[in-house]
C-alpha cells in the first residue's frame, strides 16, 4: 500500500499567483527608474570627481584623488546596513513604503551634494558633510536595491522571472550612461571656468525632479500578491486562527517574522543564523558581477583621463555607448537564465570577467 504520510497537500486556488500585466508593467516602470535614479547618483559623482577633489580635497597628489575615490567608497560600506535594516522593516511595512523613502533619501542626498560649500569657504567641514551625504545614499541605496529585487521578483511570473528581474540592472546601466551623457554635455557648453564653478552642480541638482517624478510613480503602485498573502498569514498566526494551505506558505510566514523574534535584531540574527550558506554564496555571486560592473563605471573614467590622457569629455562619452550595449544585453541574458537555468549563466558570466579582465586592459593601452 502506498504511503500517503508525506503526500503533498493539493494546490488551493489561493496558492496561484496569476500576473496582471499591466500591474506588472506598472510596477517594473516605477522601479526601474528607482534604480535608474540610484546609479545616476554614483554615476555622476564618478563623472565630476576631478571638481570634487578640487573643491572638496585639496590635498597634495595622490592624497587627493584617493580621499575622492574613500569618499565614493563610503556607498558602498554603508549599502549592506541600509539592506539588513530597510529589508525587515519591508517585510512589515510593504515594499511600496520603503522604496518611496529609499528614492526620496537618494534623490535628496545627491541635490544636496550640488548645494554643498567648498573646502575654501567653510574648510573641513565641507568633506565631513560630503562624507555624510555619501553615507546617507549609501544607506538608502541598499535598501532600495534590495527592496526593488524583492519587488520583481514577487511581482514577476516564475516563467520570466530572469527577464523581469534583468531590467533592475537595465536602470542601473541606463542610470549611469545617462549621468555621463549628461556631464559630457555640461562640459561641451560651458566653460572650463563655468564648470569648475558651478557646471558641476548642474548634474547633482537634476536628482530632485527625478526623485520626485519617482515619488509620484511608486506611490500609484500596488503591493505585490506575495506580499499580501504573507501578510494575510501573519494575520492568521496572531489570531490562532492559522490555515496556511501548504508548508511552503507557513515557511514563508515564518521567514517573513524572522522566526519567534519579531524585532530588527531578531530578524537579521534569524536569517544569519539559518541562512549563512545561501548568505555567503548570494554575497559572492553579487562580488563577481559588481566587480567588473564598477571597474567599468566607476574606476573607468578616471583611468581614461588620469592614465590613458583622454581629456574628461571624450573619458566621459566613450563609456557611453558601451554602457547602453550594456543595458540592451541584460534583458536578453534575463531572458536565456529563464530558458537554461541561472547556474549556467552565472558560471560563464564569472570566467568571462576572470579571463578578458586583462586583454580588455591591454587592448584599450594600444
Amino acid at each position: 500500500m502506498a504511503n500517503n504520510a508525506h503526500t503533498p497537500a493539493p494546490i488551493q486556488a489561493s496558492d496561484i499567483h496569476v500576473v496582471d500585466q499591466s500591474k506588472m508593467k506598472k510596477a517594473l516602470r516605477a522601479t526601474l527608474l528607482g534604480n535608474f535614479m540610484e546609479w545616476y547618483d554614483i554615476g555622476v559623482f564618478s563623472y565630476v570627481m576631478t571638481y570634487i577633489t578640487l573643491h572638496f580635497f585639496p590635498l597634495p597628489s595622490p592624497w587627493d584623488g584617493l580621499a575622492s575615490f574613500a569618499t565614493l567608497a563610503v556607498t558602498f560600506l554603508v549599502r549592506p546596513l541600509g539592506g539588513l535594516i530597510l529589508g525587515p522593516i519591508g517585510d512589515r511595512v510593504g515594499r511600496k513604503a520603503i522604496l518611496a523613502f529609499t528614492i526620496i533619501m537618494m534623490s535628496a542626498g545627491t541635490f544636496l551634494i550640488g548645494c554643498l560649500p567648498t573646502y575654501q569657504q567653510i574648510g573641513i567641514v565641507a568633506p565631513v558633510l560630503l562624507i555624510l551625504l555619501k553615507f546617507i545614499q549609501g544607506f538608502s541605496t541598499g535598501g532600495e536595491y534590495a527592496g526593488a529585487a524583492t519587488f520583481i521578483a514577487e511581482y514577476a511570473s516564475d516563467k520570466k522571472r530572469g527577464f523581469w528581474g534583468s531590467f533592475l540592472d537595465l536602470g542601473s546601466y541606463l542610470g549611469f550612461a545617462t549621468a555621463a551623457a549628461l556631464v559630457s554635455i555640461l562640459e561641451v557648453v560651458t566653460t572650463d571656468a563655468q564648470m569648475e564653478s558651478w557646471g558641476w552642480r548642474v548634474a547633482f541638482w537634476v536628482a530632485l525632479p527625478l526623485g520626485l517624478v519617482g515619488l509620484y510613480m511608486r506611490s500609484n503602485i500596488d503591493e505585490s500578491h506575495a506580499f499580501e498573502a504573507v501578510q494575510e498569514s501573519r494575520e492568521e498566526r496572531v489570531g490562532d486562527t492559522v490555515d496556511v494551505s501548504s508548508q511552503e506558505g507557513e515557511d514563508a510566514a515564518t521567514a517573513a517574522s524572522g522566526g519567534n523574534d519579531t524585532s530588527l535584531m531578531g530578524q537579521v540574527s534569524y536569517l544569519f543564523r539559518n541562512f549563512w550558506p545561501e548568505i555567503l554564496m548570494g554575497s559572492a555571486l553579487v562580488m563577481c558581477a559588481q566587480v567588473v560592473g564598477y571597474a567599468l563605471t566607476t574606476f573607468m573614467p578616471t583611468y581614461l583621463t588620469d592614465t590613458l590622457g583622454y581629456d574628461t569629455v571624450h573619458g566621459n562619452a566613450l563609456l557611453v555607448p558601451v554602457l547602453i550595449i550594456v543595458s540592451v544585453g541584460l534583458p536578453l541574458f534575463g531572458s536565456l537564465s529563464d530558458r537554461i537555468g541561472r547556474r549556467p549563466v552565472m558560471i560563464a558570466g564569472c570566467v568571462v570577467g576572470v579571463v578578458f579582465a586583462i586583454p580588455a586592459f591591454a587592448l584599450m593601452m594600444l
